[in-house]
């Protein structure tokens, strides 16, 4: 997909982060269309984001590249009403990770960046989870 879409938008400096890898891509970051949803706070990743560590979920998002569009959007739209986490939610040989495979390239890039480096991630002023991280902030320096 054209775009790499961020639940947890403008929390956390990983934003940044993850823009600058899906720019070599090709790739447009597309903030959190449905905050209202809450999928941040329902996440796997929230207890971790509850004790300070900056999270973000980054995911393929926004319009298909290659052809077929429409078949590739029909099978996107009946999986997440007929499949997701239903018992028919299983690998299909129809299925393309193509996409999957570039939101992956992303994520390893920026941990593998962070993992060789003295930076931390941390949370953007006005973010809830910022005032956790703080109180560890020493123990990192």
């Amino acid at each position: 997909v054209s775009g790499l879409g961020i639940t947890g938008h403008g929390q956390s400096t990983l934003d940044e982060r993850l823009e600058v890898v899906a720019a070599t891509q090709g790739r447009v970051i597309v903030p959190d269309t449905n905050n209202a949803a809450g999928t941040y706070f329902r996440s796997d990743h929230f207890p971790l984001a509850k004790r300070g560590v900056p999270m973000a979920y980054p995911k393929g998002s926004g319009d298909f590249r290659d052809a077929p569009v429409a078949e590739r959007e029909a099978m996107r739209s009946e999986y997440g009403a007929r499949r997701y986490h239903q018992a028919a939610d299983e690998w299909m040989p129809e299925m393309d990770f193509r996409g999957a495979v570039e939101d992956l390239e992303v994520v390893y890039a920026v941990g593998l960046a962070l993992a060789n480096s003295r930076d931390w991630p941390g949370w953007k002023d006005g973010s809830e989870f910022g005032p956790v991280r703080e109180e560890s902030a020493a123990t990192r320096r």
